[in-house]
């Protein structure tokens, strides 16, 4: 058992009958507790009232609620910060600067922010932490790859689903359907690379040392609040983008 630091008094239960009907920690079941490394007794005539100060377990479960609290918080800013990034690359560098159709608010939600970008990158960082890939060559060749395959099988799949999927090809490059295309995935590819070799450790360096940071955490709650605001209008009001 670890060691534990108290303050106490001693009282005789006999001049004090109130002491009996009080509930003492299991310590108190042992013969002995340790008090700064010295044993003392635990008499029948007398009742240690022991009042807590101090313990190891006490320090160390405030530490795994700290942790469990900045974990939760950092995947879910992981979350939010690529669904923007999704949502960047396709209202602005697509629709903008590369087709240049003018705005176009993309995705399902209203907010700046496309959810299937947040999930796919957790996929994808799940597979190169499998595969323990690093290098930034190997990342953009393999990310591509695993990005033109679920596109690929995602197009089937919402064929089945919904009757049709929502991206068309036809006039690209080297294009398979309309589904896939070569300058898409070779994008995608380039933006997994520069996610998982650069933005994502900036991320983590960033959240490392603003963790404690007030303002820091009333921005996480009040956008991730508005996201999920977002998420709910969405079932009464349909989704946003219908093009």
């Amino acid at each position: 058992m670890k060691e534990m630091v108290f303050s106490f008094s001693t009282y005789m239960t006999k001049s004090r009958p109130w002491a009996k009907k009080i509930r003492y920690p299991k310590i108190l079941q042992a013969k002995t507790f340790s008090i700064y490394h010295k044993k003392y007794p635990l008499g029948v005539e007398n009742v240690i009232m022991i009042k807590y100060v101090r313990t190891v377990e006490g320090e160390e479960e405030m530490k795994d609620k700290i942790k469990c609290w900045d974990t939760i918080r950092d995947y879910i800013e992981y979350f939010l910060i690529y669904c923007f990034g999704g949502w960047l690359y396709e209202s602005i560098w697509c629709d903008v600067i590369y087709h240049r159709r003018g705005f176009l608010n993309r995705g399902t939600l209203f907010g700046p922010w496309l959810p299937i970008y947040g999930i796919g990158f957790f996929i994808i960082l799940g597979i190169f932490k499998l595969l323990k890939i690093k290098k930034p060559w190997t990342v953009f060749i393999v990310g591509a790859v695993i990005a033109t395959v679920a596109e690929l099988v995602g197009s089937y799949i919402m064929d089945m689903a919904v009757g049709g999927y929502t991206w068309n090809y036809n006039g690209y490059f080297m294009n398979f359907k309309g589904r896939i295309a070569l300058v898409p995935s070779l994008m995608f590819g380039l933006l997994i690379c520069l996610a998982i070799c650069l933005i994502h450790p900036a991320i983590i360096r960033l959240q490392d040392k603003y963790k404690n940071n007030r303002i820091h955490n009333i921005l996480f709650i009040v956008v991730f609040a508005l996201f999920i605001v977002d998420l709910i209008c969405r079932i009464w009001l349909g989704p946003n983008f219908k093009g």
